[in-house]
Formats: C-alpha cells, structure tokens, sequence
C-alpha cells in the first residue's frame, strides 16, 4: 500500500508540473504573437502615412505649426503658433519639389518642445536632447510616436509633470495633422509601461 500512494503522489506531481509548464509556453507563444502583431503592424505603418494632408506652405518657403507649452503661471497648456522654414523634398521619380512629409514635420514640431519661447511666460514640456526616432500612423487614426530613451531617463518625472507631456505631444500633434485622432507613445521603438515611472502609456491618448 505505501509504495502505491507514492506512485500516486509522483503521477499528481508530474501532472502539476506538466500542466504548469504547458501554462508557460502558452503565455510565452501569446506574448510572442501580440508582439509580432505589433511589430508587423509598425513596419506597414510608414505606406500611410505618405498620403496624410500636412499644414500648407507659403510661397516663401515656411510653414505655420501649432505646438503647445506649459504656461509658466497656471501650469497648463497654452498653444503657441511658430513659423518653420522648410526644404521641399525631391520627387525622384518627376524631379518635382514635394511638400514635406508628416514625419519631417513632426520632428520639427515635437523637437521645437524642448526648447522654452522667448519672454520666460511658457516652459519647454520635452527634456532637452529628446529625439522623435521615427512617427507611423494607422487607419484608424492613431499615431505612433517613438522616441529615443532620453525622453524616460531625462524626465523629471511626477505624474502632473508627465500628463504635461503627454498632452502637449499629443494637442500639437493632433492640432496640426487632422487625421491623427490619438497618440501612442513608444521609446526605443518599444512598448514602455509609465513615461518616467508614473503615468500609464501602454494605451493611446486622444486629443483634448
């Protein structure tokens, strides 16, 4: 009888294991599904975003981008319009000169944060040498925008400090490009858990 209970006991433990393990590769092979779904779906991201209407050029060579600063009184955003001379690109195949893509404009407007306006009444809402690596859009209208990991490791940090942001990347990108509707924030061309250790950006934020 004894040795018949411990043959018992090691069928239920292997078992246990085996089914603890199946559980594992389970979760594993998900995880890896998910991951490749999202990676796959950024990689097809850049075809789209070629055919977004940009903010027009003026005849001199400049154009007109909202951005949106933290005011220095009340702690809020407040959205400032600055010019940007820009370079049209060259169109290989026509030799035409082409209006800058989204992403070009994206960077200068997104970078331009980092830097406070004159007069000390606006505050910069980026950590200075922040880059935007790259910008990719959906069908649906939900920009990716994956900076370099300076954007984490040079923030102060603190939730209001991070919703500041947050929001002013996602009203400047949104008030100047009509067909992104939310902002999904990578680093590192990765998905991150908080901005600097507070607020949650596994989810895309809209416009507000």
């Amino acid at each position: 009888m004894p040795i018949i209970r411990k043959k018992k006991k090691g069928v239920i433990f292997g078992m246990s294991t085996l089914w603890a393990a199946s559980m594992l590769v389970s979760i594993l092979v998900l995880s890896w599904i998910v991951w490749h779904k999202l990676q796959a779906r950024i990689e097809s991201l850049p075809e789209v975003i070629k055919q977004l209407q940009t903010p027009s050029i003026s005849s001199s060579g400049k154009v007109t981008l909202k951005l949106y600063f933290e005011s220095a009184q009340t702690g809020e955003l407040e959205m400032e319009e600055r010019e940007f001379a820009v370079t049209p690109a060259k169109d290989s195949s026509s030799k035409r000169a082409e209006p800058p893509q989204l992403p070009e404009l994206a960077h200068m407007a997104l970078e331009a944060l980092s830097s406070a306006p004159p007069g000390n009444k606006r505050l910069a809402t980026l950590p200075k040498g922040v880059k935007l690596r790259n910008i990719y859009l959906d069908a649906a209208g939900t920009a990716y925008a994956d900076f370099d990991e300076q954007l984490a490791e040079r923030h102060p940090g603190g939730t209001q400090a991070e919703m500041i942001t947050i929001y002013s990347v996602v009203n400047t990108l949104c008030a100047n490009f009509p067909q992104i509707k939310r902002v999904r924030f990578l680093i590192g061309g990765k998905e991150a858990q908080t901005l600097a250790g507070h607020v949650d950006i596994k989810q895309p934020f809209n416009y507000k």
